[in-house]
């Protein structure tokens, strides 16, 4: 289980993004591997693939290797994220991946391999750092990027955000997350376009929340974050701070949170669930979550304390408002949570 060793919040990026750590392939602090062993080693233990897609005569590539690749920070989340490859798209190599054999023709000057056909999906530009996720879904991303630029992206595919949030949604609330760090590109998001934090929910204890419950007919929201995960900071920051949403969990809702490596008891119901070994989540976390944790995690119960579902993965203020509005409704006794989507008209602007 891992812990907050690894924490990617580049509170200092700013202070060292001019800073250039000059190091080889060879030297680098990302472990590269190549294509067969990331095919390999993502189908035992899936995790996101890592592409730097470069050529030779590439004057960015070599300074993105330089610099972005040569931060410890963005080094060092890289490895843990990912398994990064770097792939020369003219190599005359033979890459054999997802059992299919890629070549070179040679056909041409600077001919390039079909490997960097199916990954740069026909577009060349370079760099192109290129993300698949554990479904093997291919995100080309072209441009030289530094280290403070790629930090959102990393967070968006390695904490699955790709999922559920476009990506310049999803770098708007990261930079406004952060104002000090992101002072100069926040000044450019037109301010129709900034996320709205006015909201403030009303967080109850643990001890009084099940009969605060059954007094008021209101179901539980249980939010579930860890302190190393970026999209449970996001959501936080951002998306529960939205006035609509605080005022949906304060009017509907008895909200409640929790950190799963929470290092005190907690009496719920009458239990008293104890905190995990070093390392492993809190008793009540292990309980109340039956999936594989995708933070943040919100939780459903009813007033009869009977858990209605769990809901995994970053939400964007929309979609979150979608769920809430299921659940605080009883519309899941009536309609599919799809048949919902179709009917309902939300406050919040997609």
């Amino acid at each position: 289980m891992r812990t907050g060793k690894f924490v990617l919040l580049f509170f200092f990026l700013s202070t060292l993004a001019s800073v250039t750590f000059a190091q080889t392939e060879e030297q680098s602090l990302v472990h590269w591997m190549s294509v067969e062993q990331a095919d390999t080693l993502a189908k035992k233990q899936p995790k996101p693939i890592l592409i730097d897609v470069y050529t030779d005569w590439c004057g960015w590539c070599k300074h993105m290797m330089k610099t972005t690749f040569s931060h410890p920070t963005i080094a060092n989340y890289i490895n843990q994220h990912f398994y990064p490859v770097r792939f020369n798209a003219e190599t005359s190599d033979t890459i054999e991946y997802q059992g299919k054999t890629y070549l070179n023709s040679g056909v041409g000057k600077r001919s390039k391999h079909s490997f960097s056909e199916l990954i740069l999906k026909g577009k060349y530009s370079f760099p192109t750092i290129v993300y698949i996720d554990e479904k093997r879904n291919i995100s080309p991303v072209p441009g030289y990027m530094n280290a403070k630029d790629i930090e959102s992206l990393l967070v968006f595919f390695a904490e699955k955000v790709h999922k559920t949030c476009p990506f310049d949604q999803w770098q708007k609330m990261y930079q406004c997350n952060y104002p000090k760090h992101y002072k100069e590109e926040i000044k450019k998001i037109p301010k129709e376009e900034l996320p709205d934090t006015s909201g403030n929910i009303q967080w109850q204890d643990w001890d009084t929340a099940a009969a605060l419950s059954k007094k008021e007919k209101k179901p539980l929201f249980v939010y579930f974050y860890n302190a190393w995960n970026n999209a449970a900071r996001i959501t936080e920051g951002i998306v529960l701070r939205h006035k609509i949403i605080a005022d949906l969990i304060n009017t509907y809702y008895i909200p409640l949170k929790i950190n799963v490596f929470e290092t005190e008891e907690i009496s719920f119901m009458d239990q008293v669930y104890k905190p995990g070994v070093t390392g492993t989540p809190h008793t009540l976390a292990r309980v109340l979550l039956q999936q594989e944790p995708n933070y943040p995690v919100f939780v459903f119960i009813n007033e009869k304390m009977q858990k209605l579902d769990e809901v995994h993965g970053f939400l964007p203020p929309a979609v979150l408002e979608n769920i809430l509005t299921y659940f605080k409704e009883k519309t899941y006794r009536s309609k599919s949570y799809t048949q919902h989507l179709k009917d309902f008209k939300g406050k919040i602007k997609q």
